[in-house]
């Protein structure tokens, strides 16, 4: 009898450890089933997406999501009469292409690779103001985007913005030097426009619907032509400001501005007559800045006296004024895309990554996959099943 009792609580104990270890090894069959099926359908991503741009995102929303990870893991569970597959949900909430967030991780995550591999450099002010070819060789014309319907399912849904020109003339004379702080995300975001997206100066990356594409992500227009007229003006905006503001600071070019005002009208009425020569002669400096950039040449954000081009004189001679450009040959300074970082710099963070997917989705649209939407892909996704009664969850990230 009592052989009998210890066989019996042997057996029970063995009983025991079989059905502990049935368990578990049911629990790391099914992760790792899972595991693969969440992997199969990251593996699905956009080939298009990661050539053109670097970034791997796949197509799909949750309830899709979870149909492509039950089909995977099906494939195994169907298979096995012992573990039986319940449920399976899915969601992108967070990981959505569509969510700026997200989106710009990846764009600065790209960012770093590029540079870790030397494919772009991570310099400073000067190094930034390096250029390709100059505006000038732009081709005329350009494209126009009128389908409507394309307009409205861009990202951005062709928002002009609301950004106040003021406020970005007031950051660029403050912190010139703030946009070429290398390590910042603004700084990578902004590093990644310049290599995937073209410009009037360097041309058309790829082959791309716009051609000036930096400034699409500034203006925001729906034409080549219409966006670079806009930052033509927004630029000389600026360097009129910059330009005035020397003016006003410079002891010697003060004093030419009120001899003239006074010359021209004596009295109380010279300081008005001043401020609008002040106003005049830093307004033809800036038309000729913009001229330099154009063509490929550097100009200083704070001008000296060195680096000033237009003397009082030449306010009062047109053909001066319209005829070609005077060059300084500043030694440092910016070129044109050195200010199109500028702006980047200062471009309100939402609009900027939403307009860099309007021209993803629009390129990519036009040259692959017409049904092509941002708002239809992602970097990721999580999702749960049921095996048996018992709950597993996960979080798959490229």
């Amino acid at each position: 009898m009592f052989l009998v009792m210890i066989l019996a609580s042997m057996i029970s104990l063995t009983l025991a450890f079989v059905s502990v270890s049935l368990r578990t090894s049911a629990i790391g069959y099914s992760d790792a089933v899972l595991g693969v099926a969440g992997r199969s359908v990251m593996s699905e991503y956009d080939v298009h997406l990661k050539d053109e741009y670097g970034i791997m995102a796949f197509r799909g929303f949750g309830p899709e999501i979870a149909k492509r990870v039950e089909y995977f893991a099906s494939y195994t569970f169907d298979r096995n009469k012992h573990l039986d597959l319940q449920e399976v949900r899915a969601n992108s909430a967070g990981l959505s292409l569509a969510d700026t967030d997200a989106f710009e991780k990846e764009v600065v995550r790209c960012a770093k690779f590029a540079i870790a591999r030397g494919i772009i450099s991570d310099g400073g002010e000067e190094e930034e103001a390096e250029g390709g070819r100059t505006a000038t060789e732009r081709p005329e014309g350009g494209r126009t985007l009128r389908n409507k319907a394309v307009i409205d399912s861009l990202p951005s849904g062709g928002h002009p913005g609301n950004g106040s020109l003021f406020e970005k003339v007031k950051s660029v004379l403050s912190h010139p030097a703030d946009a070429f702080k290398s390590g910042s995300t603004n700084y990578l975001v902004n590093r990644y426009i310049l290599l995937m997206f073209g410009n009037a100066q360097t041309g058309a990356v790829r082959d791309s619907f716009f051609t000036d594409e930096a400034e699409y992500i500034i203006e925001g227009r729906m034409s080549d032509d219409a966006n670079y007229r806009a930052f033509k003006r927004d630029l000389t905006e600026v360097r009129n400001a910059a330009n005035l503001v020397y003016i006003w600071m410079d002891p010697d070019m003060r004093a030419k501005v009120t001899a003239v005002a006074e010359a021209a009208t004596p009295g109380p009425w010279s300081a008005l007559t001043a401020a609008a020569v002040s106003e005049a002669w830093a307004l033809a400096e800036a038309m000729n800045d913009v001229k330099l950039l154009e063509h490929g040449k550097k100009v200083p954000v704070v001008k000296t006296e060195a680096t000033w081009a237009v003397d009082i004189e030449s306010l009062f001679n047109k053909e001066n004024i319209e005829a070609g450009y005077i060059d300084t040959d500043p030694q440092t300074g910016l070129t044109y895309s050195g200010y199109l970082q500028l702006f980047l710099f200062l471009e309100e963070r939402s609009l900027k990554l939403q307009r860099m997917m309007d021209l993803i989705q629009i390129n990519i649209q036009g040259k692959y996959d017409r049904d092509f939407l941002i708002m239809e892909h992602n970097l990721g996704f999580w999702f749960g099943a049921k095996i048996d009664g018992r709950e597993y969850a996960y979080e798959e990230k490229y």
